[in-house]
């Protein structure tokens, strides 16, 4: 292979971006399958062989936005998240951008479940929580603190607007997690 080859942005972007992306085909709401189970640990696979090519460079984006580690965050898949954080190691200081990104993306999701939730409460629509949603909240969470834990990532600016953010969602898991971090 050639590292022109595996870094090339097809139509659907990168091998490592489509890797990542193809798991979002997993995701089901349904009971334990042994099947899809499997299935998930070979598309897991597939992207730590990928990662392991040497000059393989996770960075690149489908649109200067869109890459592995957002895509990985996009589908709560923090299997592929934890995979793209240790391929960069302490290298991933790097990457203070995409981990930002990747940090706004959650608190954005946040917002607009919160947003959805406000409105059913004034349209009289009390649906319940559902295990789904707490399943997505669950992953939601553990991916942010991976990526929270990042230490020596960006400027204070960037925590801060996270800090602000997740102070107008109403969200003290978050305010915790970004007051009781000693490398700001």
């Amino acid at each position: 292979y050639s590292v022109e080859f595996i870094n090339r942005i097809g139509e659907n972007g990168t091998a490592l971006f489509q890797a990542v992306k193809n798991i979002s085909r997993y995701e089901s709401n349904g009971p334990y399958n042994y099947s899809r189970d499997q299935e998930m640990k070979s598309k897991i696979k597939i992207i730590e062989y990928l990662l392991s090519l040497k000059g393989i460079d996770p960075s690149i984006s489908v649109d200067s936005i869109n890459t592995p580690l957002i895509e990985a965050v996009k589908i709560n898949c923090f299997a592929a998240v934890k995979l793209i954080l240790d391929f960069y190691g302490d290298n991933i200081k790097d990457q203070g951008k995409q981990v930002h990104d990747a940090l706004e993306i959650i608190t954005k999701k946040q917002s607009e479940r919160n947003a959805k939730k406000q409105i059913n409460k004034t349209s009289g629509n009390f649906n319940r929580f559902d295990r789904t949603d707490m399943d997505v909240v669950f992953k939601e969470r553990k991916i942010f603190n991976l990526l929270q834990g990042v230490k020596n990532l960006a400027c204070a600016d960037m925590q801060e607007d996270l800090l602000y953010k997740a102070i107008l969602e109403n969200d003290p898991e978050i305010v915790k997690s970004l007051l009781n971090d000693k490398s700001i």
